[in-house]
């Protein structure tokens, strides 16, 4: 795990599942692909080396993308470019112009109107067939785990965001000693089948939904295999 410069957490630098389809998956696109909350570019970077096409990187950190930016190798340089900016109103692209969109530990930092204001930016965004590749946190994570009670409440209740967590300190504790606290105590943890149905109400086709969870992640950390949700939906065909 690598600190972000922003105070937003940390970029995870082992490929989740969600992350490897999204690399492959570019490596058959023609139309350009973007890259939404890349950080330094653990998924941007080896998405460039197997693809062709443009490659879009969006984030809100300019160091980020400055180191992003760097790695890029120089025969690949005319075709990368980077925006600063805040998903959803960040990045603005022309309706059906892309091929794939790709936000790893993006989505949990927005509420749900946001999140629903993007998507259906996505889906105007992606040609007919493109695919959007999402893996954000799950209501399992390990230190989400005080929360799974409130969740389930606000969820029985019949709250369309049960999962949203104005003061994450509330419910686990910084992973590393001594890290510094994130500049939002936001999250927005979700379960499977309820990001999927958000997703699915955008119009989006699910192709794969599904917990998930990375290795290597150190003792403090039990996921159980559910730290994460990963989806995986397409534009239907017109």
């Amino acid at each position: 795990m690598v600190p972000t410069a922003n105070a937003t957490g940390f970029m995870f630098t082992e490929l989740s599942k969600i992350n490897r389809e999204f690399i492959e998956f570019a490596a058959a696109c023609t139309k350009p692909i973007v890259d939404i909350g890349c950080a330094y570019g653990v998924a941007t970077l080896p998405a460039v080396a197997r693809s062709e096409c443009d490659v879009l990187a969006v984030d809100l950190s300019p160091a980020h993308l400055d180191a992003l930016l760097q790695a890029v190798p120089k025969s690949d340089a005319g075709r990368v470019t980077a925006e600063i900016g805040r998903f959803p109103d960040a990045p603005d692209v022309a309706e059906g112009s892309v091929a794939a969109i790709h936000m790893s530990n993006m989505l949990h930092f927005l509420r749900g109107p946001e999140i629903e204001r993007g998507l259906d930016k996505c889906l105007d965004a992606l040609e007919p067939g493109g695919r959007l590749f999402i893996d954000t946190v799950a209501l399992y994570y390990t230190f989400c785990r005080g929360f799974v009670p409130v969740y389930e409440a606000r969820a029985a209740a019949g709250e369309a965001y049960p999962g949203e967590i104005d003061d994450l300190y509330a419910f686990f504790t910084p992973v590393i000693p001594g890290s510094r606290p994130v500049a939002n105590p936001f999250l927005h943890a979700f379960k499977v089948e309820d990001l999927a149905r958000v997703v699915r109400a955008s119009g989006f086709n699910i192709l794969d939904a599904c917990y998930m969870d990375r290795q290597n992640l150190g003792d403090r950390y039990d996921n159980q295999g559910r730290g994460w949700v990963g989806i995986v939906a397409e534009k239907p065909a017109q």
